[in-house]
């Protein structure tokens, strides 16, 4: 019998790269420490369990955030048909608290069986040795979009499986491009062209981007890898946040800003509601929106007037892959249980049936040609984006380097620093945290 603790609303635009509190994060390190628990180890050191064949019995405790942990009991009841005598207890969390209730539960030994895990929160636990190696043979990694497995991929060795997906594009009023003339774009001077056609139509926000706060490097890691560059070298070791890519980036998002196509703050009403009322002509963000614009006025309104593009190039594609992963803790009791239910989870009928509870993405390009999701001609876009989208790097330190490349961005969008000041100030300060892989 499947038991669903506790309940949660979506908190999903803050959500799947939550950063724990510095008490927690130190706790966990001195644990490491004391208790002699090792580093990750070098490429190819690790040698994953296999899972033994069979159905799987016993009881199965997991964690999972928001709506995602509501939905799932109906999908771990038909788990449980097909395996007789096998308990499931999912206990929904709020996703700002996650983090530090899990790195809570690794420091003290005392986590569940499994867990949804952000994308970005994969290397940092599998760095504290709370994480279980995914099996070998469980799944096919060809079987994922390529952003979405390397999500849990550090140092060689997958540390979870991919659960459903999103990657942030551009929306745009389709009646306000034809009333002004703005044609979708598909480089970066058209881009700018786009967001300038309708700066000289009037209107209040050509487009919004984000210039500050938590995860405003979003808007720039795209252009980044467009522009050709990357946050660190080919093996990891170093940094490349300085590189003359990284300034031609900035230089350009910056000038979003500073040329009054994109606010530098947000005042007032929704940026959803602003769009559906035609005081923004476009905005970037994820396949999350699609539902808050329909809520703020239409299924209808979305259909006639909504449009979707997928980030402009420079040269090579430039987007960003997030999602969540599905994780088996290190100090599981129902180890071989946990990952086969992954293993179910991550199969295209079932992933197309989680699409139905929750809207979202799935990790198998095979589920999108469930006809709900092949036949919306903008889920295609997001859906032809996730093939070339990238993730953040797999360090374990990634959600330190975060806040520091948005201090920065955040700095040269104000106009308090130039694109070369920020960048220098990146590679700086990433420089002395380090990666967290040795």
């Amino acid at each position: 019998m499947t038991v669903v603790k506790g309940r949660d609303r979506r908190a999903r635009v803050a959500a799947r790269s939550g950063v724990g509190s510095m008490f927690v994060v130190l706790l966990v390190a001195l644990l490491m420490v004391s208790c002699g628990r090792p580093p990750i180890g070098s490429k190819g050191e690790i040698t994953p369990s296999p899972v033994p064949p069979g159905p799987a019995t016993g009881t199965l405790t997991m964690w999972a955030m928001g709506t995602e942990g509501l939905v799932l009991g109906k999908i771990a009841k038909d788990f449980e048909a097909q395996n007789p005598g096998l308990n499931i207890v999912i206990t929904p969390i709020p996703w700002g608290s996650a983090h530090d209730k899990m790195a809570t539960a690794v420091a003290a030994a005392s986590t569940p069986d499994m867990a949804q895990m952000g994308t970005t929160w994969v290397p940092e636990f599998a760095r504290a040795n709370g994480l279980d190696p995914t099996p070998p043979n469980l799944v096919n990694p060809k079987d994922f979009f390529e952003g979405a497995w390397n999500t849990g991929l550090v140092l060689g060795t997958s540390f979870g499986i991919p659960w459903y997906v999103e990657t942030r594009l551009i929306f745009y009023r389709t009646d306000l491009a034809a009333k002004y003339g703005a044609k979708v774009p598909t480089n970066w001077a058209e881009f700018r062209t786009f967001a300038e056609t309708f700066k000289k139509a009037g209107i209040k926000v050509p487009i919004q981007l984000q210039s500050s706060g938590k995860g405003n490097i979003e808007t720039w890691l795209p252009f980044l890898w467009s522009a050709g560059g990357e946050i660190l070298n080919a093996d990891q070791t170093e940094y490349t946040l300085n590189s003359p890519q990284a300034v031609k980036a900035l230089t350009y998002t910056s000038s979003f800003f500073h040329d009054g196509l994109s606010p530098l703050a947000v005042g007032g009403k929704t940026i959803q509601q602003s769009f559906v009322d035609g005081e923004t002509a476009s905005f970037l963000s994820g396949p999350w929106d699609i539902q808050q614009v329909i809520d703020q006025s239409s299924k209808e309104f979305y259909d006639s007037k909504v449009g979707v593009f997928e980030m402009p190039r420079d040269v090579a594609p430039g987007a960003f892959m997030g999602g969540s992963d599905l994780c088996v803790f290190k100090t599981a009791k129902n180890r071989d249980a946990a990952w086969k239910f992954a293993q179910y989870l991550s199969t295209p009928a079932v992933q197309q049936k989680f699409y139905d509870l929750s809207k979202d993405l799935p990790a198998l390009p095979a589920a999108w040609k469930y006809p709900p999701i092949a036949g919306d001609q903008k889920l295609s876009v997001f859906g032809k984006q996730m093939l070339t989208a990238k993730s953040a790097p797999a360090i374990p330190t990634w959600e330190q380097i975060r806040s520091i490349l948005d201090a920065a961005n955040e700095k040269v969008n104000r106009g308090v620093a130039t694109p070369q000041e920020g960048v220098d100030q990146m590679q700086t300060n990433a420089t002395f945290v380090g990666t967290g892989l040795s």
